[in-house]
């Protein structure tokens, strides 16, 4: 129980600091949205515990919609139903060419419980790990497992490369540095911007629920949650909203450091990883949701970084252009609770 009440009041206090930024840009949230999300989340959703993220998703888009899934909600109610223990086999990402087995992996090797692997699960003799990493890659990416929202994410060069300090980090992947596509490193050449599209899987239909881009800010190394820039897209068209937003949804017109527009620019080869995501869920069908992080490269290649089935971000496609899914129903879930 105490876990329980520590778990939405740290959702609380999030979704209300969000509230607030937006009420600084956007003026005061109105009684009547506010009234409207606290009967919906009592009547429909169980327990009005769930209306400070419907605030922010109300606040954001100037009405409130039903059909909108708070982050908490979804978090105890719908991923139990929908996903159950199965989404934490995402978090291994030294697993991922062994679950997935695609070649839009960029895996070069994995280390799992002291002993290193190629990427087709052959074991790899420990003097030859540089060798391998840096044969054809200037630099490298590894990352634990349990890695998220860009903690337990590193970079190596041959230089900075240390087999005994890379070894204390624990299990995970290495995987090969991306060239991004040169439309993409106009926002930040400094980081490769990810594309998050996220998909549903319900009686044996996969099906895209949104897209959006996160940028990089000046100085970083890759995307990190605390700091990225993230532009909605249009899932139809590929491309960008003219407004893009900051972690705590201030909205922005152009990248604060590059002062690149978002309007206007269309992501390379949207309709192929759009294509690309939908068939790799069908290898875990078993899993309702799944957030699925991709970059382009310079030749217009689609490579999976990542994927994320645990409690994978749905509240900025919530926020931005939601309800993402009135027909699965999830809001119904809470009756049977």
């Amino acid at each position: 129980m105490a876990i329980d009440v520590e778990y939405h009041h740290r959702h609380r206090k999030e979704a209300l600091a969000i509230l607030k930024s937006l009420e600084r840009n956007l003026g005061k949230f109105s009684r009547q949205d506010k009234v409207a999300c606290d009967n919906y989340a009592k009547e429909v959703l169980g327990s009005r515990k769930y209306a400070p993220w419907l605030y922010v998703y109300a606040r954001n888009q100037g009405q409130f919609k039903p059909g909108w899934i708070p982050d908490n909600y979804y978090g105890k109610v719908v991923l139990p139903k929908i996903t159950n223990n199965y989404g934490k086999i995402a978090s291994f990402k030294s697993l991922q060419q062994y679950i997935l087995k695609s070649e839009l992996l960029n895996d070069i090797l994995t280390r799992i419980n002291g002993q290193w692997f190629s990427h087709d699960q052959v074991w790899i003799d420990p003097v030859h790990i540089k060798e391998i990493l840096f044969q054809t890659n200037s630099r490298v990416v590894f990352k634990e497992d349990n890695s998220l929202q860009g903690i337990g994410v590193h970079i190596f060069d041959s230089k900075t490369f240390d087999l005994d300090a890379v070894s204390k980090l624990g299990n995970g992947v290495f995987q090969g540095y991306i060239k991004q596509h040169e439309t993409l490193s106009k926002f930040d050449p400094g980081s490769v911007a990810t594309l998050r599209i996220t998909t549903s899987s319900h009686l044996g239909v996969i099906k895209v629920r949104g897209a959006y881009l996160r940028i990089g800010r000046l100085g970083d190394s890759h995307i990190k949650s605390a700091s990225a820039i993230k532009v909605p897209v249009d899932t139809l068209t590929g491309c960008l909203s003219t407004e893009g937003f900051s972690p705590k949804l201030e909205r922005l017109l152009h990248h604060p450091d590059s002062k690149v527009a978002f309007s206007g620019i269309e992501i390379p080869a949207f309709s192929d990883a759009l294509k690309c995501v939908q068939d790799l869920h069908t290898q875990v069908p078993f899993i309702g949701c799944v957030g699925w992080d991709v970059a382009i490269d310079h030749e217009n290649k689609i490579w999976l970084l990542e994927w994320n089935a645990g409690h994978n971000d749905i509240k900025f496609i919530e926020a931005t252009h939601g309800p993402m899914s009135v027909d699965l129903k999830w809001e119904s879930f809470s009756r049977n609770v």
